[in-house]
């Protein structure tokens, strides 16, 4: 299983401390994430409100990838109705560069309607904004690649050519077969709401089938799945830190106040957090690979969990991913870490 990290930055200036402490908890954990062999980062981009504070993830990921070498760093995602396709393409350029070709660039049109309308965006409208917004930014990064620097472009190339790939988010069956015919990666995610990982096994399967079906070679797209992880050395503890911080975040999500050890609960029973100790987050995340699952980006540090057990996490979920066993055909075409068969990755010496 390869695994990475996934961070809302959620936040709760009672619990948690100041924003600027999140962010070099996040710094210093990215850090150890490289050391642990997780081959990636992800960043969620939230607006007018604490459930998330990257309102730009490219300028954390720009310092994510200063202070690594290996680790992927990406948006997930980068809303892309929310600025000009020219903004979205010159900030995350210069994050390819900053990290010598290691952007995955995840899209999206935005999910929250309170978030859209701050800049005067009907959702209906979004769709449609989105869809130019991602073309535009498609030809620009080609446009910039090929040398054709000037209005029509950017004034910088990014590193991997014709452009960093792409993930396109979408919780639905017949979103992600689309995503698979036009050749995009896939960003999904495991919620409260998710009936159980067989959920998430029909999307990332009909994913698969429509690189096939489309004539793409599916070991040259990826498929990742977002799920809520929080490890500790004992079920009990696992019990104690991750039911309150699970709550608090699906509040701030939008949800109604649940009682946290019911929510722990469910989600455990349906298989669609990674929660516990070592032993039952191994079994977790072995539900996913039985499903087809052969990336998990474990949603980290979530609901103002405390910085350091928010480390010992990433390391024991580390450890329990090494221990599970994937389906035959899920890992063995695909790209090993950090690499994208379809781009090349130069490194400056």
């Amino acid at each position: 299983m390869r695994t990475s990290l996934f961070y809302l930055l959620d936040h709760y200036p009672e619990l948690s401390g100041s924003v600027e402490d999140r962010y070099v908890a996040v710094l210093d954990q990215c850090v150890l994430a490289e050391s642990l062999g997780y081959e990636a980062v992800w960043l969620a981009e939230h607006h007018f409100h604490q459930l998330g504070t990257a309102p730009n993830p490219a300028v954390l990921l720009a310092a994510i990838a200063a202070r690594t070498t290996d680790l992927r760093v990406g948006p997930a995602v980068a809303v892309l109705p929310m600025r000009p396709a020219l903004y979205t393409a010159e900030n995350y350029a210069m994050v390819d560069n900053i990290s010598n070709g290691r952007l995955n660039l995840g899209v999206g049109s935005g999910s929250s309607p309170f978030e859209l309308a701050g800049v005067g965006l009907e959702p209906a409208r979004a769709k449609d904004e989105y869809l130019l917004s991602l073309e535009e930014l498609r030809q620009r990064f080609e446009g910039a690649a090929a040398g054709q620097l000037g209005y029509e472009t950017m004034n910088l190339p990014p590193v991997q050519q014709p452009a960093p790939p792409t993930f396109i988010a979408t919780s639905s069956v017949d979103g992600a077969r689309r995503l698979g015919e036009e050749g995009s990666s896939l960003l999904t995610i495991s919620t409260p709401g998710t009936r159980d990982t067989s959920e998430i096994g029909d999307r990332v399967s009909a994913h698969r089938e429509g690189l096939i079906d489309a004539g793409h070679d599916p070991g040259s797209r990826q498929a990742v799945v977002v799920v809520f992880g929080c490890c500790a050395t004992s079920a009990d503890e696992a019990r104690a830190l991750g039911g309150p911080a699970l709550a608090r975040t699906t509040q701030r999500m939008g949800g109604p106040e649940l009682d946290s050890n019911m929510l722990y609960d469910k989600m455990v029973d349906a298989g669609t957090a990674v929660l516990g100790d070592p032993s039952q987050a191994a079994e977790l995340i072995q539900r996913f690979a039985d499903q087809g699952v052969d990336r998990l980006a474990f949603l980290s540090g979530f609901g103002a969990l405390p910085v350091d057990r928010t480390a010992d996490s990433i390391r024991l979920l580390a450890g329990a991913a090494s221990h599970v066993m994937l389906e035959p055909d899920a890992g063995m075409a695909t790209p090993a870490a950090g690499t994208h068969p379809t781009h090349a990755h130069p490194r400056r010496s």
